[in-house]
């Protein structure tokens, strides 16, 4: 029997993993088995909020150090896969895994689609679209060959619904991966993005925010709300104004706060891939064609600077 597998690791999301089990469940059907794999363990949280939606889940076990680097990965999964090819691999179109994938594909001698949103089936089979032109355009594509080895976006498909008969468990050994690479351990980030995706408010700088100074005023305003952390758009990364490990986006952090303010961010598809799954949404923006608009609980129009003065001198008085 073909399997779809979906691979995860200790840092992504339940939530984001019950969307890639439905999705799985959509492109299995009654045919092929559904799988979990966790080559580098996971919190059990995760274990235990995903165990109702999955046929199986499969525990690599290991000690070597050096399994946790990128060639470590793909050794562990190459060996894993050595007798029983699967169908279908997901895996979360973040960080780490973008650079595991394509390079997995190639090694299994399947084909590779990034960042892929929607599918549609029909009696040919399946497509599967992804955006293109800064998300003006979906692009469709039919995988002509197995297997196939796809990134999912978070926010992209509905979560899966329990099975009727929970996961079975599965340890798996992997062989000792090559020494190509070292890992020498880890330790926690001293970067600013430490508990982002995990913060109850984001306060999201974007390109209205016109001048680093501004984000003196939005910490200003951070202290009236605790819990908040703040976050930007790729620009104003790109602009060195705020870290990259705090931008939010396609190819940043998917984060899913309880209040998520935008502070002049226009709402480019890259950026709303990585909030959509936000609580209530603030927008404030001077541009009234702003695409954020559409996406918002609140939008106010008017010029970020001035809002922020004029709520701070209330918040203050």
């Amino acid at each position: 029997m073909r399997t779809v597998d979906i691979v995860l690791g200790r840092d992504d999301t339940a939530a984001h993993g019950k969307e890639m089990l439905g999705l799985a469940k959509q492109l299995a059907g009654d045919h092929e088995k559904i799988r979990i794999l966790f080559p580098v363990g996971c919190n059990a949280d995760i274990q235990e909020q995903l165990a109702p939606l999955s046929s199986e889940l499969v525990f690599f076990t290991h000690t070597q150090v050096s399994a946790y680097s990128y060639e470590g990965i793909l050794s562990m999964l190459w060996d894993f896969w050595a007798k029983e090819t699967p169908g279908t691999v997901l895996m979360p179109d973040s960080g780490f895994w973008r650079s595991v994938a394509p390079a997995l594909a190639f090694k299994l001698k399947g084909v590779y689609g990034a960042a892929i949103r929607d599918i549609r089936q029909d009696g040919k089979g399946t497509s599967f679209g992804r955006h293109a032109w800064s998300g003006r355009r979906m692009v469709w594509l039919r995988m002509e060959i197995s297997p196939v080895v796809l990134t999912i976006p978070a926010g992209c498909f509905a979560s899966a619904s329990p099975m009727n008969d929970p996961a079975s468990i599965r340890f798996f050994s992997p062989r000792p991966p090559a020494e190509k690479v070292s890992f020498e351990g880890e330790e926690a980030g001293g970067g600013a993005a430490v508990g982002l995706r995990d913060a109850r408010i984001v306060l999201a700088a974007g390109r209205g925010i016109e001048k680093p100074a501004t984000l003196d005023v939005v910490r200003q305003l951070g202290e009236w709300l605790p819990g908040s952390l703040i976050a930007g758009s790729r620009p104003v990364c790109d602009n060195g104004w705020i870290p990259y490990d705090r931008q939010i986006g396609e190819t940043g952090a998917d984060v899913a706060p309880e209040l998520y303010m935008a502070l002049g961010v226009s709402g480019a598809s890259q950026h709303l891939s990585g909030m959509k799954r936000s609580g209530f949404v603030v927008v404030i923006n001077r541009e009234k064609t702003a695409p954020f608009f559409q996406h918002a609980d609140i939008g106010i129009v008017e010029d970020l600077n001035l809002f922020l003065a004029v709520l701070l001198e209330q918040l203050d008085g």
